[in-house]
């Protein structure tokens, strides 16, 4: 993974914070009356920071794996790497 791709892939979570948590805003200050609004919004806003990050939406989504390990669609998923560092770790070199 490219420097670029990391970049992008804090980007895209970033967003995704901030749309977490100004929903969770809203729903404070509405009392929960509009939460599967508020949950729609939160949905559509994480979808089109995708597309504007480029990102793939069947990357950020974990593929629903059977017992064997195998996705629905009879394929092994791929391997996931993780952008987050352990704050005990060394930094790379």
């Amino acid at each position: 993974m490219g420097i670029l791709d990391r970049f992008k892939d804090q980007a895209q979570n970033k967003a995704e914070d901030l749309v977490d948590t100004v929903g969770d805003q809203i729903d404070e200050k509405t009392g929960g009356r509009f939460a599967s609004q508020v949950d729609q919004a939160q949905d559509k806003a994480k979808e089109k920071a995708r597309d504007v990050l480029g990102t793939d939406a069947a990357e950020q989504r974990p593929a629903e794996q059977s017992a064997d390990g195998q996705s629905a669609d009879g394929q092994s998923p791929p391997e996931r790497t993780s952008s987050a560092r352990n704050p005990e770790e060394e930094p790379p070199a």
